[in-house]
């Protein structure tokens, strides 16, 4: 059986072949898909943080980009809850 690649798989791997590519030459690289179709998927992985855009000073050409994970946020781990009557004595 065939398995079908999504829409996100096959615009990631248009970007990691061709990194700093337009959204325009993602669509040339992927003519089966409607441009549309392209621009929907791009908003979700973007949304998602696995696609970052970024646009030209005139807003005109919008260029993607895969996110460098040595500058993925760090996340905290949870604070332990402070044990209870540990704290001064009020009095």
């Amino acid at each position: 059986m065939l398995q079908q690649t999504s829409a996100e798989d096959q615009i990631l791997a248009v970007v990691r072949a061709y990194p700093d590519t337009t959204l325009e030459e993602v669509t040339q690289q992927l003519p089966e898909m409607h441009w549309s179709e392209v621009f929907l998927a791009v908003h979700h992985l973007r949304r998602l943080g696995r696609l970052w855009l970024t646009q030209s000073s005139g807003g005109l050409i919008t260029t993607l980009h895969l996110p460098d994970p040595r500058n993925e946020p760090f996340v905290d781990e949870p604070s332990q809850p402070e044990p209870q009557g540990t704290g001064p004595v009020e009095g």
